[in-house]
């Protein structure tokens, strides 16, 4: 952290237009009013800004990660990332999820590489959705994921002899959606299961959700649990939060081909072991 000449009331975020990683996360990025006005985004190429001369002066390495100023401080790289993550509101999922991401976003790794980690993605999960219910406050089992070869998702929950519903519910829904990020890691699809509906107040049975296939780099799947009652033969859901959940059960990552190692075939000739064609010369024993 070193001290910047800046007093504004904003919050100025300095980061690297031409890396895709730092445009994605800049642009999606905000902060609460409690602690800034806003985010005044600032591209560190700009060589003639303030704030870019200042952060220069100060010795930090735009190269090395995104810089922001604070109510008159520098915080670069991880600092900046966990200023941020402090900052953001917690209203909406888009917010909490950016939270989140400060454990994908690892500054140095990604600057320096201009792309995502996909491994760092699983440290998604566990992720509640909703902060008024956690999952496993509704379902008190652990769900299971497992991909098939055409790339069809299946979601096990076993079987319950409870679970926790809204008092006026007849019935609780469980749905699965799995969220695929693109390679290129600028877009997402996503594709969700069937909902399962479980009469409240009896034991239900090992229930089977089918996520059907699409492509992506990394894919996250979540549950989401709601309570219903039904109402003149139709499914009415009540809103009450407490009764709510969603969260992230697995992060599957696509695995990178393993590439077979090529074996060279070779002959000895005289003081030298031929490689195809890169001679390796070596001493002779007399």
């Amino acid at each position: 952290m070193t001290e910047a000449k800046d007093d504004s009331e904003e919050l100025a975020l300095i980061y690297d237009r031409e890396c895709p990683v730092c445009t994605a996360y800049s642009c999606s990025v905000g902060v609460d009013e409690s602690h800034a006005a806003g985010v005044r985004r600032i591209n560190a190429r700009d060589a003639e800004h303030e704030l870019v001369r200042q952060a220069k002066e100060a010795g930090l390495d735009l190269d090395d990660g995104m810089v922001v100023v604070h109510q008159g401080k520098l915080y670069h790289g991880a600092d900046a990332l966990n200023i941020m993550a402090r900052m953001a509101p917690d209203r909406g999922f888009g917010n909490r999820l950016n939270k989140a991401l400060v454990g994908v976003l690892q500054a140095d790794d990604l600057h320096a590489h201009k792309r995502f980690v996909p491994a760092h993605f699983k440290k998604l999960q566990p992720m509640e959705l909703n902060p008024h219910a956690a999952l496993n406050s509704l379902l008190p089992v652990t769900p299971t994921v497992t991909r098939a070869e055409n790339g069809v998702l299946t979601v096990t929950i076993p079987a319950m002899e409870h679970f926790g519903h809204n008092p006026r519910a007849t019935h609780i829904s469980v749905k699965a959606i799995a969220v695929f990020v693109q390679s290129s890691y600028q877009q997402a699809i996503a594709e969700a299961s069937a909902p399962a509906l479980l009469p409240a107040g009896q034991p239900a049975a090992e229930t089977t959700l089918t996520i059907p296939a699409a492509k992506g780099a990394v894919c996250c799947v979540l549950l989401e649990v709601n309570s219903l009652v039904e109402e003149n033969g139709r499914m009415v859901m009540l809103r009450n939060k407490k009764y709510t959940a969603a969260g992230v059960i697995a992060v599957l990552v696509k695995r990178a081909k393993r590439m077979k190692r090529r074996k060279f075939p070779h002959v000895h000739r005289g003081g030298q072991l031929a490689i195809r064609e890169l001679p390796v010369a070596f001493f002779q024993r007399e």
